[in-house]
């Protein structure tokens, strides 16, 4: 069936494709989205793609919603949300749903250090990088300290710094 308005509009910048038929399941993945309205863009792309490797995201326009239709993609590994001002901590119970995520990217989103010890579900996370209004490094060091008992096998970065 031809794609018409938006849909058409989605498929037509990431593949070419022209009809429905020709839409993948699958993806590899993708490293940036240029598009009046990312939301509706993941909207679109999670409502046929269901597995996709990596998410490559940085200084684009999602919101907590588009986090919630990432978070329909199976086997996610790499999701890098970085430099998005509008991701906030209300993402993060959608995160904890993408539970084969190996390396997750939220630096400088509203999510803060102090935010991410939800994400327990994620027990094959082997990299984390996330920022925080602390000043003190203690203070950072101390929400480390309690981040690695939920997530033991992960290298955790604050504010570009390797805590372990």
């Amino acid at each position: 069936m031809k794609l018409k308005g938006k849909e058409k509009e989605v498929w037509w910048s990431l593949r070419r494709i022209k009809d429905s038929k020709d839409i993948p399941e699958e993806m590899s993945g993708f490293t940036s989205i240029d598009d009046e309205e990312d939301d509706e863009f993941f909207a679109i792309l999670t409502n046929n793609v269901k597995r996709m490797g990596s998410l490559y995201l940085k200084q684009t326009r999602i919101t907590d919603l588009a986090v919630e239709y990432i978070s329909k993609l199976q086997g996610l590994k790499e999701l890098t949300i970085t430099r998005q001002p509008e991701i906030t901590a209300a993402s993060l119970p959608y995160i904890n749903n993408l539970i084969q995520l190996e390396y997750l990217d939220v630096s400088m989103t509203s999510i803060q250090l102090s935010d991410v010890h939800v994400l327990k579900d994620l027990v094959d996370l082997k990299e984390l990088w996330t920022s925080s209004e602390l000043s003190g490094s203690d203070e950072i060091l101390e929400q480390v300290i309690a981040l690695e008992q939920i997530l033991p096998r992960c290298k955790i970065f604050v504010n570009f710094n390797p805590y372990n």
